[in-house]
Formats: structure tokens, C-alpha cells, sequence
């Protein structure tokens, strides 16, 4: 199962996601700067397939002076924010059967 992290683009067809998505309540109080992470949980909680586009290359290209704000500042180490890596821990110790998914699917 890949983690899409949306740096670079991700596309989510339509009911892709489950319905907790829209749990913001939740969303806030366990991820609140870690959006990507949510919305990953929510596919993997609808068992939606994933695939990486062949060719994909991460050097994303961006302006550094519009980067002086952003969930990438928030989330980086020693930030107030949640790194991608306690994102998955802590939406898979409140949505365990995300793990249970993945563990069927492999």
C-alpha cells in the first residue's frame, strides 16, 4: 500500500475517501497540520487502490520567497507541528483497522 503524501500531486477519484473524512472534529484533534496522513487513512479505510504515475520525479520546482509559510514549515522537525511519520502513528492507533487493511491487502 503506498502512503501518498501530496507534495507532489495526489488525485483522489470520486468516493475514494471514507466518510470520516469529513470528521473535522477528529481531524483536528488527532492531525490537525497533517492533512496528507488524513486523507491517506480515509482511502485506506474505503480500501481504495492505489498506484504511483511512472515517471514521477519529486524535485519540485518552487518560488522559496512564497515558501515563508506553510504546513511544511509547521511540520518540520523541532516545529510545532506533527512530522508525516507520527501522522501514520497516530492516525493508526485511532483507526486501527487501517493497519488490519493493510495487513489483508499484502
Amino acid at each position: 500500500k503506498h502512503c501518498l503524501i501530496g507534495c507532489g500531486g495526489v488525485l483522489y477519484p470520486p468516493n475514494a475517501l471514507n466518510n470520516e473524512v469529513f470528521n473535522e472534529q477528529k481531524f483536528r484533534e488527532i492531525l490537525p497540520t497533517q492533512d496528507d496522513v488524513w486523507f491517506w487513512g480515509m482511502a485506506v479505510l474505503n480500501k481504495t487502490k492505489t498506484t504511483l504515475v511512472e515517471g514521477y520525479s519529486i524535485q519540485l520546482v518552487t518560488d522559496k520567497a512564497s515558501q515563508q509559510y506553510g504546513l511544511s514549515k509547521i511540520n518540520a522537525k523541532n516545529n510545532t507541528g506533527i512530522s508525516a511519520c507520527d501522522g501514520i502513528k497516530l492516525i493508526t492507533e485511532h483507526y486501527p483497522q487501517i493497519l488490519e487493511i493493510i495487513k489483508e491487502e499484502n
